[in-house]
């Protein structure tokens, strides 16, 4: 069969920038892309944070090998180690497994000098967690934190830039725990920024500790130093407004802590859009704690929040102390992220309507829709460049964007 290849991307930004990467390798190792039905090899990146994606990823496979039985599936990262860590019996139609260790050492730390998506593209830095939460399985997933050689960071941005690309995001596990050669992660994006043409820098998932007075100091000086090089945009993930909630999880900050940060990185920064995830229905959660929540969203002003049913994981903690804690049934789950759900739509249109009539750079994906430097969708009557930023204005709120 012809050498080409299909790829599917489950999970995280940290799965994207390695499908990125995968895709890379093998387009300089002379393999074209092909759609699923006829490629002669399909990579599944897949994902097993929670229940919902693991039964995902189960399915995939077998819908790719009913619909291309001559293929080689080569399946991998999170859902091949959940299942050592669960101790399951692997039974699926794929030819060869690759746990993340694995996928790493296949991939390699060096980067293929392909151009890529000269719009925007996820640029890997980390690996792995150090802190397990109680309710993750990341650090069984993926190990402790390791991070890429900082030169070789560098080199794929400056490459990438020379090649056109207008947008870069920097991604991991928890990227506040980059560390290499004596470079952290505010002299990492002070060299990407200083050795490079990239127009606009921004980042994946923060860990809120970012909100430690020495580090954050550091980290919004680079903001006056690059004020129209680094996005105005911040993924904090809080995972819950309630002290108690936040002990039991094991989150190594209380939401005064959270919203100092947030208070200090909105000060510094013009057009600041904080975003979070938040986790409903944790072993423990009262009614009290989920107001508590509701009180800590509208004190912080998300801009967004990615809402999450509590999933139990085999092997952590609060699956094996659920039942001391107190779980929380589904139905209260629903309910609750209904709830949040609500609150969480209205705070991002009162975000939105802050930032009517104020110019703010965009990149364009298609003609007509893309996204302002600070992660809001825009939509444009007009069609718009690609693959570069522009500068536009906002002048009423759509259903799901801004409008020109």
């Amino acid at each position: 069969m012809a050498k080409t290849f299909f790829i599917y991307t489950f999970g995280c930004r940290l799965n994207q920038a390695e499908s990125a990467l995968i895709r890379a390798k093998l387009l300089s190792q002379g393999w074209q892309e092909a759609p699923l039905e006829i490629a002669s090899r399909i990579i599944i990146n897949s994902c097993a944070v929670t229940q919902k994606a693991s039964k995902e990823v189960a399915q995939y496979v077998r819908h790719c090998r009913r619909l291309n039985p001559q293929a080689k599936i080569w399946l991998m990262g999170c859902w091949v180690d959940a299942q050592k860590v669960a101790a399951a019996k692997i039974n699926l139609p794929a030819d060869r497994y690759f746990n993340n260790q694995q996928k790493r050492l296949w991939i390699g730390e060096k980067f293929e000098n392909y151009p890529l998506n000269k719009s925007r593209a996820l640029i890997k830095i980390q690996d792995g967690c150090n802190q397990f939460c109680s309710y993750c399985l990341v650090p069984y997933l993926r190990g402790r934190s390791q991070s890429r050689p900082f030169s070789e960071i560098v080199y794929q941005v400056r490459q990438l830039a020379n090649h056109g690309l207008s947008w870069a995001v920097l991604t991991g596990v928890d990227i506040i725990q980059y560390r290499n050669g004596g470079y952290d992660l505010p002299k990492l994006i002070d060299s990407i920024l200083s050795q490079t043409k990239l127009p606009l820098l921004s980042f994946g998932s923060i860990s809120p500790l970012i909100g430690k007075p020495r580090f954050l100091n550091r980290f919004l000086q680079l903001y006056q130093k690059y004020p129209s090089r680094l996005a105005p945009h911040l993924h904090l993930s809080a995972q819950s407004g309630s002290d108690k909630i936040l002990r039991l999880m094991r989150r190594p900050y209380r939401r005064r802590f959270f919203l100092n940060t947030v208070k200090k990185s909105c000060r510094a920064i013009p057009n600041l859009n904080i975003s979070t995830d938040i986790i409903v229905g944790f072993p423990g959660e009262t009614e009290k704690d989920f107001q508590d929540t509701l009180d800590f969203a509208r004190q912080a002003r998300f801009g967004k929040i990615h809402i999450f049913r509590y999933s139990p994981r085999p092997g952590t903690l609060a699956a094996k102390m659920a039942s001391r804690w107190g779980p929380v049934s589904e139905p209260a789950k629903k309910a609750r992220a209904a709830k949040l759900a609500k609150l969480e739509k209205k705070l991002r249109r009162q975000f939105w309507r802050s930032q009517l009539n104020r110019p703010l750079p965009a990149l364009f994906f298609t003609p007509h829709r893309g996204q302002t430097a600070n992660f809001i969708p825009v939509f444009s009557r007009q069609p718009q460049p690609l693959d570069k930023l522009v500068k536009i204005t906002a002048k009423k709120i759509g259903e799901n964007y801004l409008e020109i």
